[in-house]
């Protein structure tokens, strides 16, 4: 099942474009609006449990323009 041990996560933000891959078998592309202007920050949360990060990365996007 997919839903369970270590889920390995990649997600990508670029402006309000949104994707997640999950263990190299699901994705999800949606478009994000913040309801504020300084809303530029990112929360994890586990629904029914704790949640444990292994190890981040984050790499900025370079501008295409």
């Amino acid at each position: 099942n997919s839903l369970t041990g270590p889920l390995r996560i990649r997600l990508f933000l670029d402006g309000s474009t949104f994707e997640l891959i999950a263990n190299d078998r699901i994705s999800l592309s949606a478009r994000v609006y913040p309801p504020h202007a300084d809303c530029d920050g990112m929360r994890l949360d586990g629904q029914g449990g704790d949640l444990h990060v292994r190890s981040l990365q984050v790499y900025p996007l370079a501008s295409i323009w």
